[in-house]
């Protein structure tokens, strides 16, 4: 007779029991060992009762635990050969997964115990997918299944501005940990850093190409590209929390007015509004922030000369954007309020400051030269990601889900949309979806979602 157990089911974790009176069969691993060994108990069985794992995908929530089943009982696990070779790099089962790997058959059935066999097929769900042709058609798959999502959650829309009416005067999150002694740069809960990912901006590298992803997960636009590429500098879009000052071979006019047979880029296609802007950056990762904003001023002041100069502008807007938001996060740091998105487990918001008050900033500025950039280049994911984070900054928090989405939309492989989306969205209590996004997050490289994951998304034992 077989018998069917549901150890968990949900966001928290799922795994699940089936046994024929001879041996069972664990599908699914994400929940504790514990767990398992409890709930199986409970039903007279003990963990020698399974000979075997079914992997059915690679998202936290089936997977969480399976590192620790391999390193405790190396218990044959079956997956797909493509699913395996996310295992074997996930940080949650990379160490553990090799003694114990059974590859399922990619044409017919495979028998996994007596009497037991398993045929995988495809569905979609945002896990690794079954079969990698190129990095092209994971690209447009993935659109597709974003823009299903996208259409069903537009129907709950309304859920989300119920929601935030209740928190439209709150900033940032007053963590529970937060009730004792709180550091005044950051509060955090042990090691765990809970806030928002940064901007998104143009900066300058140490080197071309720094910063990009691998070349199935880069986002590709010709004009960020073309950009990137006329530059004499090394330059790429990034949110990295610090650029250092740039060392230059040559003074920067001779670099960007020098002789193209010894600049990299293509100095003649420059624009003096380009070469502006490429001096804010540069005053930017010098720490002269006013300097860099009459740079950039100055780079929107100049008529369009060039063949892509209009588009251009929407660079422009982004990084004075970026700079005028991280401007006024510098003032509230010198009066001692840090504004930090952080999270207790009732999701209640407040900013944090030594005097207990809670304020809010004034981000119009800043909005307005993103929505201005996203205006003049339609898709850039960075400029959504950047509005929803201002959003989040603004109490608006409806309009910060639906830029995080958008971003997405338009870039499947940003893991720092999933993970802000995931915060904003447990914040306004839609734990389960914003669980699932952080386990995303975590999939695509966001390793800060990890330690979220264990505070807000693990089931209470």
């Amino acid at each position: 007779m077989l018998r069917f157990i549901s150890l968990s089911s949900g966001s928290c974790g799922n795994c699940y029991f089936i046994h024929d009176g001879g041996k069972g069969l664990l599908i699914d691993a994400g929940v504790s060992m514990r767990r398992v060994k409890r709930t199986l108990a409970d039903h007279g069985y003990g963990l020698d009762a399974f000979s075997a794992v079914l992997v059915t995908h690679d998202h936290l929530d089936h997977i969480r635990h399976l590192g620790s089943i391999c390193k405790k009982l190396v218990t044959p696990v079956y997956a797909t050969s493509v699913l395996h070779g996310a295992l074997a790099r996930h940080t949650f089962t990379k160490d553990w997964i090799g003694p114990c790997r059974k590859d399922l058959l990619d044409d017919g059935p495979t028998e996994i115990m007596p009497g037991v066999s398993v045929r995988y097929f495809v569905v979609p769900h945002d896990a690794t997918l079954g079969r990698l042709n190129s990095s092209k058609q994971d690209y447009e798959t993935a659109q597709k299944k974003v823009a299903e999502y996208r259409a069903t959650a537009a129907k709950d829309s309304t859920s989300f501005a119920d929601t935030t009416k209740k928190y439209s005067a709150l900033l940032a999150l007053d963590a529970d940990f937060a009730k004792k002694d709180f550091d005044d740069e950051l509060l955090q809960n042990r090691d765990i850093n809970i806030r928002l990912k940064p901007l998104y901006r143009f900066g300058i590298t140490a080197s071309r190409n720094a910063g990009n992803y691998a070349l199935e997960h880069r986002y590709e636009n010709a004009l960020v590209g073309k950009f990137i590429s006329d530059s004499p500098l090394p330059l790429a879009i990034t949110n990295a929390d610090t650029l250092g000052a740039p060392h230059l071979e040559r003074n920067l006019d001779s670099e960007l007015y020098g002789d193209s047979a010894f600049a990299a880029g293509d100095t003649k296609s420059l624009t003096d509004a380009d070469r502006a802007f490429i001096k804010g950056l540069y005053e930017v990762q010098s720490k002269q922030y006013a300097k860099a904003l009459e740079r950039y001023d100055e780079a929107l002041g100049m008529p369009a000369e060039g063949r892509y100069s209009a588009y251009y502008r929407a660079f422009y807007h982004m990084n004075r954007g970026t700079l005028r938001a991280e401007m006024i996060d510098f003032i509230s740091s010198i009066e001692n309020n840090v504004q930090t998105l952080t999270m207790d487990d009732q999701g209640t918001t407040r900013a944090r400051v030594r005097d207990q008050v809670s304020q809010t900033y004034d981000y119009s500025e800043a909005i307005e030269d993103m929505e201005e950039a996203g205006r003049i280049i339609p898709g850039l994911p960075y400029v959504y990601f950047n509005l929803g984070n201002l959003y989040c900054l603004s109490s608006r928090y409806v309009e910060s889900v639906d830029n995080f989405t958008k971003a997405i939309q338009y870039y499947p492989y940003m893991g720092d949309a999933y993970y802000n989306r995931g915060l904003v969205l447990i914040f306004l209590k839609d734990k389960e979806k914003g669980c699932i996004d952080l386990s995303r997050a975590g999939e695509l490289g966001v390793s800060d979602a990890y330690g979220v994951i264990s505070k807000y998304c693990e089931e209470e034992k």
